[in-house]
């Protein structure tokens, strides 16, 4: 299979065009095949530049470079986003999260070097998801190529740096998502027969970072399997997907999420995943009183973030918002170390952790922030329930997987820098097969069929 045959369209497109064929090989077939290979060449470096960097106001990547560089060339596309409802209502979304942080910065006089990171941060991601509509969600081969440089970034980095392997965060970090990753892409480029089978390799990918102590790793590649299987047996059957049925699909996942959560106590417990992970496991369970491990017993920082956010829940504390009294003393009430959890960022001690999409924006910038991410994840969410990666059944193992690792950034991990182009790459992927199969649904029922997947 070559990638070349694959296209994805946005949400205005037929049927008709997304079924469209290879590009002929004359005159104007090879300017098509010019324009795939620029694109994709871009978006591997879109990808990959974020290797290189610059100290400008916190860190700026090369590839944050390019971006600034392209918004030019694409404004005129961004207006035309601007006048399709569909994208309004993410860009609306995305200017009140923006104009929240910028009068919480205003109001909690937050100063010029977190301010100014805090707006770059948002200001990127908006920029790259109007990118990425324009440029990247009509060409399959675009979407893999910035994929294929973003998850390559990290075993550069090992390889460059000869960093020392260490048990747990360098093959969470660098060594096991390209891992998972190559796994599921090898299942989206199989040939039919062999998708079966090489189901297998995937299931691999998520047993291995058990005993490399990247838990959330395994936990999110074996349950992307889940999810990806249910939505093959729905191709298979060729089944519609009523409400009743959503409602299935949605408690298979928790099911599915409940008994890996419970495989890991169990190996954990019993000492089967050996001493270090033991060890681990059994502090963590010590932060809720003891009575068993959950998914935020290595998410503590929602224990700090939480009390803030309710005290203040419309306007934010402004961006790295910095209290170290309130983190020594929460720290000492959760039975913590007090000055591991002050110092816990170097360079900015006293900085409240949230370690997650929904609440950091949200301590930051307000309701508004959260709402903006909040909406992310519904998307996500629908797209993963109703099995809608699979309108792309070419892609679906790819999409499968992103999107469940979307998932749980969102809720569990750290609105960095690194996450600040893919973030918007996500985004506009994901909204344009969610709003896509809404109109050809809407249509469908009107009378009016778009065709087969």
């Amino acid at each position: 299979m070559s990638f070349r045959s694959i296209k994805i369209s946005p949400p205005e497109h037929s049927s008709s065009e997304r079924t469209s064929r290879p590009p002929s090989a004359g005159p104007a077939g090879l300017g098509a095949w010019l324009r795939i290979a620029a694109l994709a060449t871009l978006a591997f470096a879109l990808g990959f530049l974020r290797f290189y960097n610059i100290e400008v106001i916190g860190t700026l990547g090369y590839h944050e470079i390019l971006l600034l560089v392209l918004a030019p060339f694409v404004s005129l596309k961004v207006f035309e986003l601007w006048n399709d409802p569909r994208h309004r209502i993410l860009l609306s979304l995305g200017l009140a999260y923006l104009g929240s942080q910028v009068l919480a910065d205003l109001y909690r006089h937050s100063l010029p070097f977190d301010y100014l990171r805090g707006w770059g941060r948002i200001g990127l991601t908006l920029l790259m998801y109007c990118v990425s509509s324009v440029l990247f969600v009509r060409s399959a081969v675009a979407l893999v190529a910035f994929v294929l440089g973003s998850y390559l970034v990290a075993p550069a980095t090992f390889l460059a740096g000869g960093a020392i392997f260490e048990v747990g965060s360098t093959y969470k970090l660098m060594v096991g998502p390209p891992i998972s990753l190559a796994a599921f892409l090898i299942l989206t480029l199989a040939p039919k027969p062999l998708k079966l089978p090489l189901t297998g390799l995937p299931i691999i990918a998520g047993l291995v970072p058990l005993w490399q102590g990247a838990r959330s790793l395994a936990g999110v590649t074996l349950l992307a399997v889940v999810t990806y299987g249910t939505g093959r047996i729905r191709v298979i059957t060729s089944r519609g997907m009523s409400k009743k049925k959503v409602v299935r699909t949605v408690a298979l996942f928790a099911v599915a999420g409940f008994a890996i959560l419970e495989g890991y106590r169990y190996t954990a417990s019993t000492g089967m995943l050996g001493a270090d992970a033991y060890e681990k496991y059994e502090q963590q369970k010590q932060m809720f009183e003891g009575e068993n491990f959950t998914l935020l017993s290595g998410r503590v920082e929602v224990l700090f973030a939480g009390p803030k956010i309710l005290a203040s829940p419309l306007i934010g504390y402004g961006s790295w918002p910095k209290d170290p009294d309130y983190v020594y003393n929460r720290a000492r009430q959760l039975g913590l170390n007090p000055d591991d959890m002050v110092n816990s960022t170097p360079g900015e001690p006293g900085l409240i952790p949230s370690h997650s999409h929904l609440l950091g924006p949200w301590l930051e910038a307000g309701l508004a922030g959260g709402v903006f991410w909040a909406f992310a994840l519904f998307m996500s969410l629908a797209l993963l329930a109703r099995q809608r990666f699979i309108r792309h059944p070419k892609l679906a193992p790819l999409i499968n997987f992103l999107v469940v690792y979307f998932v749980w950034d969102l809720c569990f991990s750290p609105y960095s820098s690194d996450r600040r182009l893919w973030n918007g790459f996500m985004i506009a992927w994901i909204a344009s097969i969610y709003y896509k199969v809404r109109q050809e649904r809407r249509s469908s029922t009107n009378g009016v069929s778009f065709g087969g997947r």
